[in-house]
């Protein structure tokens, strides 16, 4: 699923740290971390494709990731936070298409592709990269919440896609070339 390899699957509570699993009738999962995926046997493999929430965050306690792949049996995934890793592309996201928020800020990004297919997102943190376009926004019809400050946006023009989107009530576009722009 991710390079450097990481195993397995866990069940968890969002927001309780405990990594405690849950069941009801069928596999429940709410929120997944490294920690939890690193501390699962291979016999609850089968549970990944109920997970709602994946968070694959830099921590220094291990290395960056540099490529996301294999994520087509996330059929539920609605959260994906991948903040601080080093990704060269975001291509493989695009198969994800059940998620809501999206978290690729700091991961030294020059262009977000495969986007397209998200269809359901609405929320989307892409701060702190290089990225000179908001092109790949137009197929976002649901973006509500956006997040593309301290990037390289410099022209009013680089903003003409965020313009397309009637959903859109928070941009954050601080530390852009573009917001010293007199007309801005």
């Amino acid at each position: 699923m991710v390079s450097p390899g990481v195993g397995g699957a866990s069940a968890g509570q969002e927001g309780s740290g405990s990594g405690r699993r849950t069941r009801t009738t069928g596999p429940e999962i709410c929120h997944m971390t490294e920690a939890l995926i690193r501390r699962t046997s291979n016999s609850t493999v089968h549970t990944v494709h109920a997970l709602e929430s994946l968070d694959l965050s830099y921590k220094s306690s291990r290395g960056k990731i540099r490529v996301l792949e294999n994520l087509n049996g996330l059929t539920r995934l609605q959260k994906l936070v991948l903040k601080g890793n080093e990704l060269v592309s975001t291509t493989h996201v695009s198969v994800v298409t059940t998620l809501r928020l999206l978290n690729v800020a700091h991961c030294g990004l020059f262009t977000l592709q495969g986007l397209n297919t998200l269809q359901t997102l609405t929320t989307l943190d892409c701060s702190q990269n290089s990225l000179e376009s908001l092109s790949f926004l137009v197929p976002l019809r649901l973006l509500q919440n956006l997040s593309a400050h301290n990037n390289k946006l410099a022209n009013l023009g680089d903003l003409d896609a965020a313009q397309q989107l009637s959903h859109l009530s928070t941009l954050t576009l601080r530390g852009n070339p573009v917001a010293s722009l007199s007309h801005y």
